[in-house]
């Protein structure tokens, strides 16, 4: 059976492949540009240097000092001689052989750019289908599917995608990053970008779910100023505040369940200060309810040279709290960068 994390690579390789084509393309035909050009300057400079020649011997001059006039047999007949090629010609046969060259090497391209596009929507294909073998085997995504579809949901993928992406804590823990993707399309999907902001502040709110009007989506951003007395001496420091609030909270649910209505809350704050300081809260809750756990991650600054701790449970049944490696930090800036973006742009 394909599973997904088989999957994966293989479509991030067949997307990198995809898009080094037009790259490859140009260095082709650049390439054969410059080397036709090279072989055009050669060209030009042996026939220059052939005619030099052909005057200098004709004009009785020679660096010996002999003359040429009396030792060079007589000159035929211009009339019983060949025309000369002319140099031109010979360049215009090069230029049209360097032509089809590349022509068909940008062929070639073009067949294997096809070829891989191919390959890359059999594999996708192939991975929805490994995602919806998992569901049907995983008792849990089964039952959610049906707490969803009994609801009638407008965003109803997209609710699905963040709360199987949030469903082990564990998995949370070890990695925050994979709440990014789902929580950015449901952002975009609830229409909170075009939301008005509450009275003097900077947050906006929206309902998205008509069936289940307690579904809530939040989103904050802001910039400020934070303000240290050290002493008498006073420093501030410019930061910029994301906030990204999400209840799920549903009126049905399937058939047969006996439990509590179902609701899950998503949360995250991040402070990105202009000098590099970061200080991050992702926090998920009541997924316990659902078959699942809850997880928390947190980076933040302890004013010890060892730089920033990080927190996080559940951790190998317990909890983590340990200074955080800047290997560690470079990392998850990486994939944290691109999301505040987002963020940016839906928070204005």
């Amino acid at each position: 059976m394909i599973r997904d994390k088989q999957l994966s690579p293989r479509l991030i390789l067949l997307g990198g492949v995809l898009g080094l084509i037009p790259v490859l393309k140009w260095v082709v035909s650049s390439r054969q540009s410059r080397e036709a050009a090279i072989d055009r300057d050669e060209r030009l400079e042996r026939h220059h240097a052939a005619s030099d020649g052909w005057i200098e011997s004709t004009t009785g001059w020679d660096p010996s000092g002999n003359d040429l006039a009396a030792s060079t047999p007589a000159v035929e007949d211009a009339g019983s001689r060949s025309p000369p090629a002319r140099l031109s010609d010979s360049l215009m046969v090069e230029r049209v052989d360097a032509s089809r060259s590349v022509d068909a090497q940008l062929a070639t391209l073009m067949e294997e750019n096809d070829r891989l596009h191919e390959q890359v929507e059999r594999l996708a294909a192939e991975l929805a289908a490994a995602q919806e073998r998992e569901r049907a085997g995983d008792a849990r995504l089964a039952r959610i599917g049906e707490h969803l579809a009994a609801n009638e949901l407008r965003l109803e993928s997209e609710w699905r995608a963040l709360i199987e992406a949030s469903l082990d804590g564990e998995k949370v823990a070890a990695d925050p990053t994979r709440l990014f993707a789902p929580m950015l399309a449901l952002l975009k999907a609830s229409g909170v970008a075009s939301a008005a902001k509450e009275e003097g502040g900077s947050r906006k709110d929206v309902h998205p779910e008509p069936t289940a009007p307690s579904c809530r989506v939040g989103l904050q951003f802001d910039r400020s100023v934070e303000t240290h007395n050290d002493g008498g001496s006073v420093r501030t420091r410019e930061y910029e505040e994301f906030a990204v609030d999400v209840l799920m909270y549903l009126e049905g649910a399937a058939a047969e369940w006996l439990g509590e209505k179902i609701h899950v809350e998503f949360g995250m704050h991040v402070d990105r200060f202009g000098d590099g300081e970061l200080r991050l809260r992702m926090t998920t809750r009541e997924f316990r309810a659902i078959g699942g756990s809850d997880a928390s991650f947190s980076i933040y600054p302890d004013g010890e040279p060892s730089g920033p701790w990080l927190e996080r449970s559940p951790w190998k049944g317990g909890e983590e709290h340990r200074p955080l490696p800047q290997a560690e930090l470079a990392a998850l800036r990486l994939a944290l960068d691109p999301f505040l973006q987002e963020l940016r742009t839906l928070g204005r």
